[in-house]
């Protein structure tokens, strides 16, 4: 379906075998939030495939989202720089799936309609950044005797719990400023939105995992399928 469809014919068939409204609002969310290690980001593990054998459809589950609202994480993963609201497909990765929807006008078009709705409704920066000032008002006696170290293995510099906090909602700001400018201006490819290509090279190896269950294992019987590292 993804590597053998012809460019007329690939939406229709996608369409046919996947919940792509769903796929894309997933997308869009976790751009926003920065979820960065799933088949929609940087690294394509972290995600459930189930196939219904009766209705012959694909969804996409994300799981494991213990990362995001950092803007470089680890150091060398430059999460707002390189993950373009306007062409979701991170960094230089190769990813078959985003990558062909990308190149579908009408699946690019809808896409970001999905994302501009979700930015607008869900991802107001003041609205989301006194959820979680009082998430963590909920939780700060109880965090604060915590024995592990009091920061973010994603962002080792912040030496607190009010730096991550901080940090948070620094990325959220942003996040939701630079997305707005994207999706109303987008940029005309998607090689124009890559600031550090060399950053984004870590997993080259696992991008046909997704590509490959869905050309092979269609009609199998097998509900479940799962990629994790």
């Amino acid at each position: 379906m993804i590597n053998q469809s012809t460019e007329k014919d690939f939406a229709a068939n996608l369409i046919s075998k996947m919940e792509v409204d769903d796929f894309l609002r997933v997308t869009a969310v976790m751009l926003f939030s920065g979820a960065f290690d799933q088949l929609t980001g940087w690294q394509p593990h972290n995600y459930y495939l189930y196939y219904d054998g009766k209705l012959e459809r694909w969804r996409y589950l994300p799981w494991d989202l213990d990362v995001g609202f950092c803007e470089v994480a680890f150091g060398n993963i430059h999460v707002l720089a390189d993950w373009n609201a306007a062409w979701p497909v991170a960094g230089d990765v190769p990813n078959p799936l985003l990558e062909r929807i990308i190149a579908d006008p009408a699946l690019l078009q809808q896409y970001r309609e999905t994302s501009r709705i979700i930015l607008d409704k869900y991802f107001e920066p003041e609205r989301l950044c006194a959820i979680i000032d009082a998430r963590y008002e909920l939780l700060k006696v109880d965090l604060m005797a915590d024995p592990f170290p009091h920061r973010r293995v994603t962002n080792p510099g912040e030496q607190s719990y009010e730096d991550i906090i901080a940090s948070m909602k620094t990325f959220v700001r942003k996040r939701s400023t630079t997305a707005r400018e994207q999706l109303e201006s987008p940029r005309k490819s998607r090689s124009l939105c890559i600031a550090h290509p060399a950053h984004c090279r870590n997993s080259l190896k696992k991008s046909s995992v997704f590509s490959g269950l869905l050309n092979r294992c269609a009609g199998t019987g097998r509900p479940w399928y799962q990629s994790k590292s």
